[in-house]
C-alpha cells in the first residue's frame, strides 16, 4: 500500500478533523521501513523467508510473498498443503550469491545437497519471494482440484516427509 505524504501526515483524515481538540490522535498502521535496494537486503529478505519454511512456520513464510504469489494460493491453503504433505523441517538453506538488478532478484540457495535459484522481487519498498512456475503450476492446480488432491499427488510423487 502507498501512503500519500498528505495522508501520512495527518491531513485529508476524517478522523483527525472530528477529534475533540486534546484528544489522542487516532491510532495508523505502521509499515514496515522500506528496505534498500542492494545485496544486503536481499539476503536478510531471504534468509527471512527460508528460514520461517525450514522451520515449518508457513504461514510467516507465505506472509514474505508478493502479491501475485499470495493470489495463487490463500494462506490457510498454503499452510494445510504443508500440513497434509509435510516437508523436511530443520534443514536450513544456505545463500550462496545474491545477484540484484533493479527491482529484481535472484538469490542463489543450497539446502542439503540440492542446489536452488529462486527470484525476490521489490515491491512497496520491500524484498518479497516470487514462487516459481512449478510451483504456480502446482498452485493453479490446487484452485482447480483442491489442496488435498495436491497433496495426495505430491505424496504419490514422493514429495512429502510424512
Amino acid at each position: 500500500m502507498l501512503v500519500s505524504p498528505l495522508t501520512a501526515c495527518g491531513d485529508g483524515d476524517p478522523a483527525a478533523a472530528t477529534a475533540p481538540s486534546g484528544a489522542p490522535p487516532a491510532a495508523s498502521p505502521t509499515l514496515p521501513a522500506a528496505q534498500p535496494k542492494t545485496e544486503a537486503a536481499v539476503r536478510t529478505a531471504a534468509q527471512d523467508e527460508f528460514d520461517a519454511y525450514a522451520a515449518g512456520e508457513y504461514g510467516e513464510a507465505w506472509d514474505l510473498w508478493t502479491a501475485a504469489g499470495q493470489r495463487m494460493i490463500s494462506r490457510a491453503d498454503y499452510e494445510k498443503l504443508h500440513e497434509l504433505c509435510p516437508s523436511a523441517t530443520g534443514l536450513r538453506f544456505t545463500i550462496e550469491k545474491v545477484r540484484v538488478s533493479g527491482d529484481t532478484a535472484t538469490v542463489r540457495v543450497s539446502r542439503s545437497i540440492a542446489v536452488f535459484s529462486y527470484k525476490f522481487l521489490y515491491e512497496q519498498g520491500q524484498w518479497r519471494f516470487v514462487p516459481d512456475k512449478a510451483a504456480a503450476a502446482d498452485y493453479r492446480y490446487a484452485r482447480k482440484a483442491g489442496v488435498a488432491k495436491l497433496a495426495a499427488r505430491s505424496k504419490a510423487e514422493g514429495l512429502c516427509t510424512g
